[in-house]
């Protein structure tokens, strides 16, 4: 049983989305390199410029662009995004009973955003099954329309936005309260944002495949910006599924102290009340991050998270503590290595090792 569920545990797809520890640079909105205004997928030319400028060891401008600037797209550059990722990861998990491993190709998809004036079209779609065979089917999607600088508004499948916008899909405060892999939602969102806040409104319905089938939610993200790279934040979320009703509460900090050093933060809440019985359920969880970059590209990392499942019982507590590090070598390549420590008393008395070695490539 341990097994089969450290096994669902890294067998979660881990989808690209962008990397908020650029806060540290200054770029306190997605919208700086990618399409989304919640980030990750497509980037745009000015994101993809500043993958080789900022994030990789070595590597020019052009090598950044599409295919590595084979495919000479700037004729179309102001009215055609595209892109893709493939995401593989090598684990390694053992205790005094259980030793696994193996390979697992965890995200493959195609993307592409068409811009017409004040509207932008977009379209994802592509993932990768149980059993490492991929499928053509559908990610996300959604049109949006930029009224001004400064407000826009969508309508789609996408992910509502919540707390961090981090790629670690199964953190206890992504995956297990409903903002993992594949947990897009058919959604309307509007948002507010200049250099000093970003505010997000988001209304979803969850399709029947999702973690909580049929949730009818309401979302609202408020963040605002210190000193050009400290961008603290509050979420909210209200959710009514058939069974219950559930609301959850976050606090989150996107925190640049230099440029070299990140620390990413997150705390949520989460109150779940059964419908038939009005018996409520408090559950809460934790994700940190700290980084420091000691040669451009080469980034140190410790992180930790924890999960209760039941606030009122510590023996339902889960947490994973570690470090690691992340390589960009080259515009394209993202590589990265982990050793955690789990703790886990209500699966087993034993605590565990596990690392993985990830390779992200992204057209």
């Amino acid at each position: 049983m341990r097994a089969i569920l450290l096994f669902a545990f890294f067998l979660a797809p881990i989808f690209a989305k962008a990397f908020p520890e650029m806060i540290r640079y200054g770029y306190v909105n997605c919208t700086a390199c990618h399409t989304s205004p919640g980030g990750g997928g497509v980037l745009t030319p000015y994101g993809r410029g500043l993958s080789a400028e900022l994030l990789s060891t070595w590597g020019t401008e052009k090598e950044a662009q599409f295919l590595h600037g084979v495919v000479n797209l700037e004729t179309v550059n102001e009215w055609l995004s595209v892109g893709g990722d493939y995401r593989g990861l090598q684990y390694h998990y053992e205790n005094d009973q259980v030793k696994d491993g193996q390979w697992i190709n965890m995200q493959g998809a195609l993307e592409a955003a068409i811009r017409i004036k004040n509207w932008v079209f977009d379209y994802a779609f592509g993932r990768f099954e149980e059993n490492s065979s991929w499928s053509s089917e559908t990610n996300h999607y959604y049109v949006l329309f930029q009224a001004n600088d400064y407000f826009s508004i969508r309508a789609g499948k996408f992910l509502p936005q919540f707390g961090l916008s981090i790629p670690e899909h199964v953190s206890p405060t992504r995956g297990p309260l409903g903002f993992g892999a594949y947990d897009e939602r058919n959604a309307a969102e509007a948002q507010f944002a200049n250099e000093n806040w970003t505010v997000t409104g988001t209304y979803s319905i969850a399709p029947k495949d999702h973690t909580n089938s049929d949730e009818k939610a309401w979302a609202l993200k408020i963040e605002r910006v210190f000193a050009d790279t400290l961008k603290p934040g509050v979420s909210y979320w209200s959710g009514d599924l058939p069974q219950s009703r559930r609301q959850i509460l976050g606090l989150h900090g996107l925190l640049g102290f230099t440029k070299k050093f990140f620390w990413l933060t997150e705390f949520d809440w989460q109150e779940d009340t059964a419908k038939s019985t009005s018996v409520t359920q408090h559950s809460g969880a934790t994700y940190q991050k700290w980084g420091y970059e000691f040669y451009k590209g080469v980034i140190g990392l410790l992180v930790a998270d924890a999960q209760r499942t039941t606030l009122e019982s510590p023996a339902t507590q889960t947490a994973h503590y570690g470090l690691g590090v992340q390589f960009f070598p080259r515009p394209h390549f993202e590589i990265e290595g982990v050793w955690m420590r789990e703790r886990a008393p209500q699966i087993t008395a034993q605590e565990g090792d596990y690392a993985w070695l990830l390779l992200h490539y992204y057209l």
